[in-house]
C-alpha cells in the first residue's frame, strides 16, 4: 500500500511540475546561471518600499533577451534552448524524488523511527539537493562552452551591469 502512495504521490508531483515548465518560459531562471537577468530598477537609489515595488514591476529578461547583444546565432540559441529544456525535465524528475523523500521523512519522524534511518534519509535529500544544485552548474557551464569567449565577456558585463542597476552597488574590481 505505501508503494502505490508514493508512486501516487510522484505521479501528481510529476503532472503539477510538468505544468509549471509549460510555464517556464516566463520564469525567473535560477540566481548565477547564465539565463538568469536582474531587471533595471529605478534610476536612483529607490526607497525599500519603491525598491519592492520596482521589483514586483519588472520584466524578466534572460540571455535570449540580447541575442542581438550577443550576436547569437540562431544554431546557438536552438543548443541553449535544449540544454535548459533537457535541464528542465531532470528537475522535473529530481523535485519529484525530493518530494516524495521528503513525504517520507515526515512519516518516518511521525513514526518516530530509529535516529539511523532518519539520519539516512536526510542523507538521501541532501544528496539529491546536491545533484540538483551541480545539475544547474553543470547546464551553466555547457552552456557558456556553447558561446564564443567574446559573447561570454559581453554576457558577463550585461550581468553585471543589471546587478548593478538593480541593487544600486558597483562591481567588485577583479
Amino acid at each position: 500500500m505505501g508503494r502505490k502512495l508514493m508512486m501516487a504521490v510522484l505521479v501528481v508531483g510529476a503532472v503539477v511540475l510538468l505544468a509549471g515548465v509549460l510555464n517556464a518560459q516566463t520564469a525567473k531562471p535560477a540566481a548565477g546561471s547564465p539565463t538568469a537577468k536582474p531587471a533595471v530598477s529605478a534610476e536612483t537609489a529607490p526607497s525599500t518600499a519603491e525598491a519592492t515595488q520596482a521589483q514586483q514591476r519588472r520584466v524578466v529578461k534572460t540571455i535570449f533577451s540580447y541575442k542581438k547583444d550577443l550576436a547569437m546565432t540562431d544554431q546557438q540559441e536552438k543548443d541553449i534552448k535544449d540544454l535548459l529544456t533537457a535541464l528542465q525535465k531532470d528537475m522535473i524528475e529530481k523535485r519529484a524524488k525530493l518530494n516524495v523523500i521528503e513525504i517520507e521523512l515526515r512519516q518516518m519522524l511521525a513514526d518516530r523511527a530509529e535516529l539511523k534511518q532518519v539520519k539516512a534519509k536526510l542523507d538521501e535529500s541532501a544528496a539529491l539537493q546536491a545533484a540538483m544544485r551541480y545539475a544547474d552548474v553543470e547546464t551553466s557551464r555547457k552552456i557558456e562552452g556553447v558561446m564564443t569567449a567574446e559573447q561570454l565577456k559581453k554576457w558577463r558585463e550585461i550581468q553585471a551591469k543589471e546587478r548593478q542597476a538593480l541593487t544600486g552597488t558597483k562591481p567588485a574590481a577583479n
